[in-house]
């Protein structure tokens, strides 16, 4: 798990990486507290969300 595609460390999308493959996660099922969960493993106090484009590499977990 990282953070990717921000201006700042602490900014960006969170990334995944399962079996050599990086991507995002779909938002189904992805709330503030899987977010606030990842974002102190990386380190930070809590999360903030946005919305945004791209494609999507993994749609369940």
């Amino acid at each position: 798990v990282s953070m990717r595609g921000g201006s700042k460390p602490e900014e960006g999308y969170v990334n995944i990486k399962i079996n050599g493959r990086n991507g995002v996660i779909c938002a189904v099922g992805w709330n503030n507290f899987a977010a606030d969960v990842v974002c102190r493993q990386l380190g930070y106090l809590a999360a903030s969300s946005s919305s945004g484009k791209g494609v999507l590499q993994f749609l369940q977990l």
